[in-house]
């Protein structure tokens, strides 16, 4: 219980967080920093109780959970990108990086990301 309610206020927080980028004129783009900084730290709080409840270090945790998902967004995102180097803005160039980004992000999240169990 004590994890959901510090995830709670966390993800509450984001509001704080806009209005003081918003402050210091960080433009539209307070919203996407609000968004990352509380993912940032939910992604904390959730390592700090997991290592508390179920011993899971932050060492097993980048190892397990964010260099396999860092990697499956990377070669996604390189993927996602090549439409966009050849083709000109359209909904054509939209569908084609969607379906380019989609196809690895499901291949490697299925290989890399999801352990013999999970998959």
């Amino acid at each position: 219980a004590l994890w959901q309610f510090t995830h709670a206020l966390l993800i509450s927080s984001m509001v704080v967080f806009a209005v003081v980028f918003a402050k210091f004129d960080v433009g539209p783009i307070a919203a996407a920093c609000a968004y990352a900084l509380t993912m940032l730290l939910c992604a904390a709080n959730t390592v700090f109780h997991a290592r508390r409840k179920l011993s899971v270090g932050v060492i097993g945790w980048l190892k397990t959970v964010v260099l396999p998902l860092g990697i499956t967004v990377l070669v996604s995102l390189a993927f996602g990108l090549v439409p966009s180097l050849f083709l000109k803005q359209s909904f054509l160039r939209v569908c084609i990086t969607t379906l380019v980004s989609f196809v690895p992000m499901i291949l490697l999240g299925a290989v890399i990301v999801l352990d013999e169990e999970e998959r």
